[in-house]
Order: structure tokens, then C-alpha cells, then sequence
């Protein structure tokens, strides 16, 4: 007995030292919570090619899958040359998929940057008439009104003229250097992010052309760690997750392609002004879901606005016309359903991992969130099954109550319909 209760006692104070334990570094990650991420985020700088190497392959191995099935169907099987034909079928499918990669953004780069700046800098060259138009609607605006209010205006726009000359002075002038610096760290960002998507893509040959061997290695450390059972709940969790998330990114990316570029045609049609750079704009914005159409659609027609307000209403009911055929033609024919989700939770996604994650979080928030979803109702539905509850959503719907001996779902009945003691609480005792 003494020797079972000293055993006892040291348990209890290696687990209460444990604690103790993790409640101090808990505490004093609280404390150095700036210095941890800044660890976290050098970490994550170095490894960044390994990081964008990864993300490629993900994009790209359903076209490289695509392509060793069509090889293996037209080069002959040889018994002697069985090992240089998977290489050969291997070699050619992970080039032509990258190849496919590399001319598809070399002739978007091609054909949109040109068009783009070159939208730019008309849009640059036009401020001057865009400013004497707005001074004119202003003009307009103050012809019919009172004198008093005029007065107010005038002193309103030598105030904010004031304001803007003592900016131009005061911060401004005396920030150029370090605006100057900025544009230096800014360049050398653009270095950095160039040579770290160079080595991401080096980095993704390798890791396409050993995939399976890859695989098939965490496979078997996967199966080695765990039990079978467990192993095949987490193979099978990891597979959901992979196509999950390459199908909407997929989805997203081929539907916005199509969106952009169809409204380039309808307004080269339709001969409206900055038809690449809105279009762009359009295309990029439209990644996001629900909200995307919308960030994209307001600038956009306040930009045509400022050069005509019939064209601005014009491109306007285009692009409301545009989004409701990616919405209910479109998106749905591409998509499919690649989340499952309702509309209410994918806002709910947008606006969390929106506002933890910016833009990046918006696109990436829908699938984590699908994930998150089907984790959470898979452990609903196995807690139910636990109970001998059903198991089916519309069974809850007008339940009354669940009855303690049988375990099923009692409907609650219709006012004027209710049989005596039938709208009696189930017992407490039983509960």
C-alpha cells in the first residue's frame, strides 16, 4: 500500500509540475508574443522557395497526372527498358506541365502588361481633365445654390487647398528620402520575391518528378506512427483537404480568367475606356467570392464616371448582368460543388479570415472553412450515432423532444392538434 500511494503521490506532482510547467512558457509566450512571431516569420522567409516549390506542385500535378496517363496509353511497355520508360513518361509529363505554366503567364504577361501600364499612364496623363470635370460638376452643383452656401464651399475648398499646400510643404518634401528608401526595399522585395518563385519552381520539378516515391514514403511513416485505423482516418482527411482546396483555388482561378476576359470583350465591344486595366481589376477581384465582384465593380465605375457618367452606367449593368451569369451559369458549371457550403458560412468565412489574413485569407478562408465544416459535422454525426440518435439535419427541424426510452426524435405537433399530456416535459428524473 505505501509503496502503490508513493507512486501515486509522484504522479500527481510530475502532472501538477507538468502543468505548472506549461502554464509558464504559456505565460511567457504571452509576454514575447512579438519575438516569436518575428522567429516565425524569419523562418518562414528561409523557407519560402520550399514554400512557393510546394504550392506549384499543388496546382500543377493534376496536369502532369493527365499527361503520364496519356503517355502510358501511346509508348509501347518494354520489359527490358521498363525503368527508362516510367523515367521517360515522368520526365516529359512534369516538362510539358511546367512548360504548359510558364507559356500561359508569359502570354498573359505578354498581352495584358503592355495594355495595362499603358492604361495606366493614360489614366495618369487624363487627371487633369478628370479634376476639371469634377470642378466642373462642383461649378454646376453650387450655380443653384444660395450664396450663403457658396461662401461655405469657397472656404471649404481654400481649407482643403491650405491643407493639401502645407502637406506638400511640411511632410511630404521632408519624407522624400525615406520615400525613397522605401522604393529601394521595394525593389529589393521584387528581387526577392523573383528569385524565391525561380527557386520555387526548381523546387517543384524535383518535387513533381519524386512525388509518388514522396507519397509513398509518407505513407509508410504515416502508417508507422499510427495504428491502421487511425492511419486511414488521417489519409483519408488528407485527401479531402487536397481536393478540396485544389478544386475551388482551380475553379477560382480558371472561372476568373474567363469573367476577365469576357469583359474585355464586351467593353472593346461596347468601346468604353481602360478596357484592360478594368478588366484586370474585375478578373483579380472576382478570386474572392460573393465580395469580390463587388470590391472590383465600385472603383471601376467610379473611374468611368470621372470620364462619362452614360459610360459608367452602361459598364455598370454590364458587369451586374456579368456576375449573375458567373453566378448561376458560370461559377456553378466550374465549381461544381467544391465546398458545399452555404451561403451564410462563406460569408462568415470571408469576413474572419478576411480580416485575420487580408486579401490572401479572403481566397484561401471558403476551403479552410469547408474543411473546418465537414471535420465539425463528422464529429456531430459520430457523437449521434453514440447516442442512437438519428442522424439526418431535417429530423431536428419541429422536434419536440427526444424520447429517453426509444431515442427518437418527437415532432412537435400542430396548435389545436396536441392530445392530453402530450405537451407534458419529459421527466427529470429520466434525464
Amino acid at each position: 500500500m505505501k509503496k502503490h500511494s508513493f507512486f501515486a503521490y509522484l504522479t500527481q506532482s510530475l502532472l501538477g509540475a507538468g502543468a505548472l510547467i506549461v502554464a509558464i512558457l504559456f505565460f511567457f509566450a504571452l509576454y514575447k508574443i512579438r519575438d516569436i512571431i518575428s522567429v516565425i516569420g524569419s523562418f518562414l522567409n528561409i523557407l519560402m522557395p520550399l514554400i512557393y516549390g510546394l504550392i506549384i506542385t499543388f496546382l500543377l500535378s493534376p496536369l502532369c497526372n493527365k499527361a503520364e496517363e496519356l503517355l502510358e496509353r501511346w509508348i509501347p511497355q518494354s520489359e527490358k527498358r521498363g525503368r527508362q520508360r516510367r523515367i521517360l513518361i515522368r520526365g516529359v509529363s512534369v516538362a510539358f506541365a511546367v512548360l504548359s505554366a510558364l507559356i500561359l503567364v508569359i502570354l498573359l504577361l505578354v498581352l495584358v502588361l503592355p495594355q495595362f501600364f499603358g492604361s495606366v499612364i493614360n489614366l495618369i496623363n487624363n487627371v487633369p481633365t478628370i479634376s476639371a470635370t469634377i470642378s466642373g460638376w462642383i461649378e454646376n452643383a453650387l450655380s443653384s445654390a444660395t450664396p450663403e452656401h457658396q461662401a461655405q464651399a469657397l472656404e471649404l475648398y481654400e481649407n482643403v487647398g491650405g491643407y493639401l499646400e502645407d502637406w506638400l510643404e511640411n511632410t511630404l518634401l521632408p519624407q522624400t528620402q525615406s520615400m525613397l528608401g522605401s522604393v529601394s526595399v521595394g525593389l529589393l522585395g521584387l528581387v526577392n520575391l523573383l528569385k524565391n518563385l525561380i527557386l520555387g519552381l526548381v523546387v517543384s520539378v524535383y518535387l513533381m518528378f519524386s512525388r509518388k516515391k514522396f507519397l509513398a514514403q509518407s505513407r509508410k511513416l504515416l502508417y508507422g506512427v499510427f495504428s491502421a485505423k487511425w492511419g486511414n482516418h488521417i489519409l483519408w482527411l488528407c485527401r479531402e483537404i487536397s481536393d478540396t482546396f485544389r478544386d475551388f483555388l482551380l475553379g477560382k482561378i480558371v472561372d476568373s480568367l474567363i469573367i476577365g476576359v469576357i469583359c474585355y470583350i464586351g467593353m472593346s465591344i461596347m468601346r468604353l475606356p481602360y478596357a484592360v486595366l478594368i478588366s484586370t481589376v474585375i478578373g483579380i477581384t472576382n478570386i474572392i467570392p460573393y465580395f469580390g465582384p463587388l470590391i472590383g465593380m465600385i472603383p471601376t465605375t467610379l473611374l468611368l464616371l470621372t470620364v462619362s457618367p452614360m459610360q459608367a452606367l452602361t459598364f455598370l449593368i454590364f458587369v451586374l448582368i456579368l456576375q449573375q451569369v458567373d453566378g448561376n451559369i458560370i461559377g456553378p458549371r466550374i465549381l461544381g460543388t467544391a465546398t458545399g457550403l452555404s451561403s451564410f458560412w462563406v460569408l462568415s468565412s470571408l469576413v474572419i479570415f478576411g480580416g485575420m489574413f487580408g486579401f490572401i485569407g479572403m481566397v484561401i478562408g471558403v476551403p479552410i472553412f469547408a474543411v473546418i465544416y465537414d471535420l465539425v459535422q463528422m464529429g456531430v454525426e459520430y457523437l449521434l450515432n453514440l447516442h442512437q440518435l438519428p442522424q439526418e439535419t431535417r429530423v431536428y427541424e419541429n422536434m419536440d423532444y427526444v424520447d429517453l426510452e426509444t431515442h427518437t426524435v418527437l415532432q412537435r405537433e400542430k396548435k389545436g392538434k396536441k392530445q392530453e399530456g402530450k405537451d407534458e416535459k419529459p421527466e427529470e428524473k429520466d434525464i
